[in-house]
């Protein structure tokens, strides 16, 4: 996908004028990320190409992110397409300095708070049921039941770990925080505005924190201050926060490794069509 066909894709949807600019900028490893310029008005374009292993309801996630916007923690999503390929929504200007070491105090600090925020956050967020996550991610990445893989989710499945939490305990969770989604720090008391929201779900709230530390690739040290840091700010105690967080650390490594696993997979059989 182009610059020029994605200006071509969204003029009627988003009103475009004969002036809007798209530039290619950097995205994830499933999406592409696109930006448009429109006189005054400024979007965000994510494009993915076709059927997505991930299994994410985009239909609902759209919704979702409606409803986080109203409470002033993420941008407007402005438009869908059909077959869900692309998404659009206000581009928002970060306030936030380049991340060039996320284990230094101020990174932890900003990652802590805006978890905080996101689980204090009272909204109704699908559940993430990541049992059936991972056995879907197993199956996307064709693995034999031999496979180490198989035996660690085998393993992870009788733990219980990942198991969905009472909705009393539930909370809404990011499950994808790295701090370049911390667009708006939240700087004077106001909220953060975080992007990529695409994996949020009601969840276990220890289950994004240990995975906030594994996608920031925070050492051992710079995790457990982030626990640190996330237990003073939701009253909880410390030791019960570490322990359970290094609980679910072991279910976050199992769910990465899947998720690689079924991105090559996916990955090799698009390469191996024919055109």
């Amino acid at each position: 996908m182009t610059p020029a066909l994605i200006v071509k894709a969204l003029a009627e949807p988003l009103k475009l004028s004969g002036n809007a600019i798209c530039e290619s900028r950097q995205g994830g490893d499933v999406n592409r990320l696109f930006n448009i310029t429109d006189g005054e008005r400024e979007f965000a374009v994510k494009w993915s190409a076709g059927e997505s292993f991930t299994g994410v309801n985009k239909h609902a996630q759209f919704t979702l992110q409606h409803s986080l916007f109203r409470q002033g923690i993420a941008p407007e999503p402005v438009w869908l397409s059909p077959d869900c390929t692309l998404w659009a929504e206000r581009w928002v200007t970060t306030d936030a300095e380049p991340a060039n070491n996320a284990n230094s105090e101020d990174s932890i600090i900003l990652l802590a708070f805006a978890l905080h925020t996101i689980h204090c956050t009272a909204i109704d967020a699908p559940p993430l049921c990541l049992e059936p996550r991972l056995v879907r991610y197993f199956e996307s990445a064709d693995l034999e039941s031999s496979h180490p893989l198989a035996e660690a989710l085998r393993n992870v499945i009788d733990s219980g770990d990942a198991q969905q939490p009472p909705a009393e305990q539930a909370v809404l969770c990011h499950n994808d925080l790295s701090l370049p989604h911390i667009v708006r720090t939240g700087a004077g008391g106001a909220k953060p505005v975080i992007v990529d929201w695409e994996y949020a779900a009601s969840g276990n709230r220890y289950f994004d924190v240990a995975s906030c530390a594994a996608i920031n690739q925070l050492n051992d040290e710079a995790a457990l201050r982030l626990y640190k840091h996330y237990a003073a700010l939701s009253g909880a105690a410390e030791e019960k926060v570490i322990f359970a967080c290094e609980q679910q650390r072991r279910v976050v490594n199992v769910t990465a490794a899947l998720w690689q696993a079924a991105l090559e997979t996916t990955n090799r059989q698009k390469v191996s069509e024919p055109e």
